[in-house]
């Protein structure tokens, strides 16, 4: 089994087990004769262009990291041709849709930093292989998480812009349903009912980490600890 890391989220160790010396990352002009499994990409401008040209004929890569402010569409349809990928880490995905997704079914690891446009989230459940995944803002719901639609789902990260700018749902009550689930990472995120003592029904989970202790019931807090799940702070 699996440790959990005590103040990181596992997903952001992306490149662990990966056996990829981060000095064979090419440059965005290198890719097409590039035939490594690894690339870390930065996008805007010019080098948006040319990633989403040459990126479709990196068929051959498992870990991708596309580093930006923002994912356009040409570049999330480039991904979809990916189908070998088991870790992608994507900054703000434009498109209204998740569809790209579909096809990445050996997917082990993802994050998106945020999803300021997408309506449904559901294209990722088709990528059952996943142990970690990360979302970003502006996330639709969360009601689509009930009924455990991700089996091996081990590491979930939940979070909103700021303190200022949080992702607001009405419970976090669906997140209980997913029975893999070992380590949860709610930042900058409100809450309707306010209760976080929901997810001690949550069969698997070990370690819940907050952005702020302080912001949420004494209580919550209480039931949590006292049914062996730690609450951890980040500030």
């Amino acid at each position: 089994m699996r440790e959990i890391p005590d103040d990181v989220l596992p997903m952001w160790d992306f490149w662990r087990g990966a056996g990829i010396p981060l000095a064979s990352f090419p440059t965005r002009e290198a890719l097409e004769t590039y035939t490594g499994k690894g690339a870390w990409l930065g996008l805007g401008g010019e080098a948006t262009k040319t990633t989403a040209r040459l990126l479709p004929g990196q068929t051959q890569l498992e870990y991708l990291v596309l580093d930006g402010q923002a994912t356009p569409t040409a570049v999330t349809d480039a991904v979809a041709r990916l189908t070998r990928l088991k870790r992608l880490d994507i900054a703000n995905v434009r498109a209204d849709n998740l569809e790209f997704l579909a096809g990445l079914k050996d997917l082990e690891y993802l994050c998106i930093a945020g999803l300021p446009n997408a309506r449904d989230i559901t294209p990722i459940f088709g990528c059952k292989k996943l142990v970690s995944l990360g979302l970003g803002s502006k996330i639709p719901d969360l009601e689509a998480f009930r009924s455990d639609p991700l089996p091996n789902l081990e590491y979930l990260g939940i979070g909103g812009n700021s303190e200022s700018q949080p992702a607001r749902f009405p419970t976090v009550q669906p997140l209980a349903e997913l029975k893999s689930l070992r380590y949860l990472s709610l930042v900058n995120i409100r809450v309707a009912d306010k209760s976080l003592s929901v997810l001690a029904a949550a069969p698997s989970l070990r370690v819940l980490e907050v952005y702020r202790r302080k912001a949420w019931p004494k209580g919550e807090i209480e039931v949590l600890e006292g049914s062996g799940i730690r609450v951890t702070s980040i500030i």
